[in-house]
């Protein structure tokens, strides 16, 4: 399923007020709990991105609610496959596209 897809079904289950609650609970949150535990830690977005992972070599995908800087909530998608860098330099790179999101919306 292309990340747009992911996004759609993710904004269908956070409009519906049975479950919405249900399912953001359920999420790891950046900088404080599951996988996303060690993504941007100490910068702006940290606790305003939550977001179900998945990784494979070569691939990485996060899909889930960002809390902008304003208090609007968007919903997202992102897969990155076949990056030419280290796992430390995408995870950089990943961490300065969330920040630089939180900040612009």
């Amino acid at each position: 399923m292309p990340s747009y897809g992911f996004a759609k079904v993710l904004l269908q289950l956070f409009k519906d007020p049975s479950i919405a609650d249900v399912i953001t609970d359920a999420l790891p949150v950046a900088g404080m709990t599951g996988t996303l535990k060690n993504y941007l830690k100490g910068s702006k977005a940290a606790g305003h991105i939550k977001a179900k992972t998945g990784s494979m070599d070569k691939v990485r995908s996060f899909s889930g609610i960002i809390t902008g800087d304003s208090g609007k909530e968007y919903v997202f998608s992102l897969i990155i496959n076949n990056y030419n860098c280290s796992s430390a330099q995408i995870k950089a790179k990943i961490e300065s596209f969330f920040n630089d999101v939180y900040l612009a919306i």
